[in-house]
């Protein structure tokens, strides 16, 4: 993610790319990928006694999906769906003012429809619509 931040005013703007897999199969034999370009804004705000930043922020989102499907006895097969969709966040930065701060996220997404795929897999699956998800890393400050 790429952010760029007003300290003025604490208004910024983000630009992301995400990838997530399933963990669990939506359906047996099924695994799903999603690849997502996301951009929105939001507003930060420091933590003073803490030396840290939080930031509130919402994307608009489109995912492209890939469902494959795992048969032993086939070659595999894959089918491919676009979602269009929204994630807010809560960001907590520490140090506000480092060149390197650690970064925790907390994540809520919701995908406008579900996913249409196109080919296989078989049988038809339904995949989530939304879900949450969280974030540990550094932020890098490049100026």
């Amino acid at each position: 993610m790429a952010t760029a931040l007003d300290w003025r005013s604490g208004f910024f703007g983000t630009l992301s790319v995400s990838y997530a897999a399933t963990l669990r199969e939506p359906a047996p034999g099924v695994s799903v990928q999603w690849l997502t370009l996301g951009g929105g804004g939001g507003l930060a705000a420091p933590i003073r006694p803490l030396d840290a930043l939080v930031r509130a922020r919402v994307e608009a989102t489109v995912d492209a999906v890939t469902a494959s499907a795992k048969d032993p006895k086939k070659p595999p097969e894959a089918g491919r769906g676009w979602a269009l969709g929204t994630r807010t966040a809560v960001d907590l930065l520490w140090p506000a003012d480092g060149d390197v701060a650690l970064v925790g996220s907390a994540e809520a997404l919701v995908r406008i429809h579900g996913t249409a795929l196109e080919g296989p897999p078989k049988p038809r699956t339904t995949l989530p619509i939304g879900g949450f998800t969280g974030m540990l890393g550094l932020q890098l400050r490049l100026q």
